[in-house]
């Protein structure tokens, strides 16, 4: 049997077993064969070994660089390091699934069979758990398969490049080893959470929430580490100019992270008061909905005129066209589209169902006083609709924008999005800030906040001077973060040190979320330029002069050795700058530098640029360059505001969790008859 065999076989090992893990599940639910049942954890259980012998067998190839398997060759060369051949199993569309589905079989294990036994949910909802699970766990192995993960290397590639094809140069970092399984670990807990918000529906256990909460607090955790992991290999590394570009695929990503923290917080309510019996499941299915989009995203290359990152080609005159195209000539791209009609159709479909079967607790009467509105249920209601409306938004601009420029994706991305972040914001302090100063007093100070953010945008747009959008955000954020601080020292009040830290960390988390707000409206919209362009052709010796700012172009050297650089970097070019900054000499020779490959066919391929950043805590200068000639280059310049109060925010709504899910409690005491 060769290896190419076993890895097929080991995948059709997994589909099986937890396929029958599945059927195992609903004999019970159904009452037939009484003996079939007892076999679910065995199944179960086996199911996650032979996918993990999958995943060892191809990470022991890629690592052993044996490129008998056409993903290693294209994907791994023998003159990686081991870390990066190692994270070869996931620089692809396959590698991607195969540990996206081990993960799903991994969380299945711990839930089932080690923590959802101390759990006092119903074994109805445990066993319809565990069904839908398997069964997504089926799905994600089956389109593995039919990937052609373990297929044959043809002979003549292997001959014509015995050491594989390399990785990209722009993987070839440690964030990049860290990012993909921090996502695939998020959408593993976020499959377990869409399977547990089924199970609730259909079995409408009072308790779902022990094995929700938790894992949804997991995958949020995860999610927000993966993208914040993203935002800083794209700002440093790569050399894109930015952390967030509103790419399709970075867009997408930020889908299932706007659905699982609405759907945390219908959570918070659901155990306190009972409500959101409707919404709560609907968003804990959409979460998982939403992985599936980024995953049919990431994987329709050319769809998007704007997108700088995805795994195919697509070709047409219209996006229709193209799309059409798409689904024709990928399978599994095709599958994954109709997957994610299934999973929305069950979500709407389940949500249908409940929504004759629970009624949700009375609005009360009316009042003449708009402030008495102000209280826990609709601040919270109005926040949840405002991520939902975010989620929205940005599906319907990246579908409006399928065939723009990524000039023009960006601008409108940043203006539509920034008057959601300021009503989010406002909102933040309503919820925040009436239990201190009362309900009329707090909404007076809301009110006031909207009018001056108004104001100031109208001033901002008549004088020119400065971005409308940024005095429009400057108040709403203002007051959300003077909020979260004075909660924040409220939280320390006498209460068990546990307690201390789990009031806490939600107050750091939403702290964490105006500073990164209010620091991405301002870094997207106040950057500065030279008045020659943000890339402009200098000749040596020449110079740009941005804000107070002077680059002084001082040489350029072509290909220099590459030793030391990622694998497949031959030669390099590099430019020496001088920055001044009020006259005063703050770097000397600051190295900007392009990295080459050589192709034999194609000659030197340009593979990355790689930019030079001074940071402060108000601004960071951020430079790149592309060769012209040995005497002139053009120059990307820019000065980018607050970007170390934005990564401050990425960590303080990282840390917050963090702090909220380990002090977890659940509560002690919870009435049955409520559900």
């Amino acid at each position: 049997m060769s290896l190419v065999d076993l890895g097929n076989i080991l995948l059709l090992a997994t589909l099986a077993t937890s396929g029958f893990c599945a059927m195992s599940c609903l004999s019970r639910l159904c009452c037939l064969f009484p003996e079939l049942p007892k076999l679910s954890d065995p199944l179960m259980i086996t199911s996650f070994v032979c996918v993990s012998a999958a995943l060892t067998l191809i990470a022991f190839t890629s690592i052993s660089s044996d490129f008998t398997y056409l993903y290693v060759f294209e994907h791994s060369s023998g003159n990686l390091d081991p870390i990066y051949r190692l994270s070869a199993v996931w620089a692809g569309g396959q590698g991607a699934l195969l540990v996206c589905t081990w993960f799903m079989s991994l969380l299945l294990v711990l839930e089932a069979v080690v923590l959802g036994r101390r759990r006092a949910v119903s074994q109805d909802f445990r066993r319809v758990t565990i069904l839908v699970m398997s069964l997504l766990i089926s799905f994600f192995s089956f389109m593995v398969l039919m990937s052609g993960m373990f297929d044959y290397t043809p002979e003549a590639d292997l001959m014509a490049n015995p050491d594989g094809l390399g990785m990209d140069v722009l993987l070839q970092t440690p964030e990049m080893v860290a990012h993909a399984p921090l996502i695939f670990g998020a959408y593993a807990a976020l499959a377990l959470v869409f399977s547990a918000s089924v199970s609730h529906s259909i079995t409408g256990d009072a308790l779902w929430f022990t094995t929700t909460l938790p894992w949804g607090r997991v995958a949020w955790l995860l999610l927000t580490a993966g993208i914040g992991l993203g935002a800083v290999w794209a700002y440093y590394v790569i050399g894109w100019g930015g952390y967030w570009s509103w790419d399709p695929v970075e867009t997408s990503s930020l889908i299932p992270w706007l659905m699982i923290t609405a759907f945390l917080h219908t959570q918070t309510r659901l155990v306190r008061g009972s409500e959101y019996g409707i919404a709560s499941p609907l968003f804990g299915m959409m979460s998982f909905a939403g992985v599936v989009f980024v995953s049919f995203v990431v994987r329709a290359g050319g769809l998007w005129d704007s997108s700088v990152h995805d795994y195919g080609e697509a070709a047409g005159s219209s996006a229709a066209s193209r799309l059409v195209a798409l689904l024709q000539q990928e399978p599994s791209l095709a599958g994954m589209f109709a997957f994610l009609v299934l999973l929305v159709a069950v979500a709407a479909f389940l949500s249908a169902r409940a929504y004759r079967r629970i009624d949700e607790p009375p609005n009360g009467a009316r009042r003449e006083d708009l402030h008495e509105y102000v209280n826990d249920r609709n601040t919270m209601l109005l926040a949840i609709t405002l991520l939902v409306m975010m989620g929205l938004v940005a599906v319907l601009l990246m579908f409006k924008n399928i065939q723009s420029s990524q000039d023009v994706t960006f601008a409108e991305f940043n203006q539509k999005m920034t008057f959601l972040f300021v009503a989010l914001a406002v909102t933040l302090g309503l919820c925040l800030g009436w239990k201190i100063l009362g309900r009329k007093r707090t909404f007076m100070i809301s009110v006031s906040v909207v009018i001056l953010s108004i104001a100031l945008a109208v001033i901002g747009a008549i004088s020119l001077s400065t971005s409308g959008l940024v005095l429009f955000a400057v108040p709403s954020f203002l007051f959300a973060m003077v909020a979260s601080v004075i909660q924040l020292a409220k939280a320390f009040s006498n209460a068990p040190l546990r307690t201390r830290f789990f009031r806490a960390g939600a107050h750091v988390t939403h702290l964490g979320i105006a500073i990164l707000l209010l620091s991405h409206v301002a870094a997207s919209n106040l950057q500065s330029f030279p008045v020659e362009g943000p890339k402009a052709v200098v000749s040596v010796d020449g110079q740009l002069i941005v804000k107070d700012y002077v680059v002084r172009l001082t040489g350029l050297t072509d290909f220099e050795s590459a030793s030391g650089y990622p694998a497949g970097v031959t030669h390099k070019r590099t430019a020496y700058v001088d920055v001044y900054k009020d006259g005063r000499l703050i770097e000397e020779h600051a190295t900007l530098e392009v990295l080459y490959g050589y192709d034999p066919d194609q000659g030197y391929e340009m593979l990355e640029r790689v930019a030079f950043i001074r940071s402060s805590v108000s601004e960071d200068l951020y430079m790149s360059f592309e060769w012209i000639t040995g005497d002139a280059a053009m120059l990307h310049v820019k000065v980018v505001p607050m970007m170390a109060f934005l990564w401050t925010g990425i960590v303080l709504v990282a840390a917050g969790l963090f702090f909220r899910f380990f002090a977890f409690e659940s509560p002690r005491s919870y009435d049955k008859s409520k559900a």
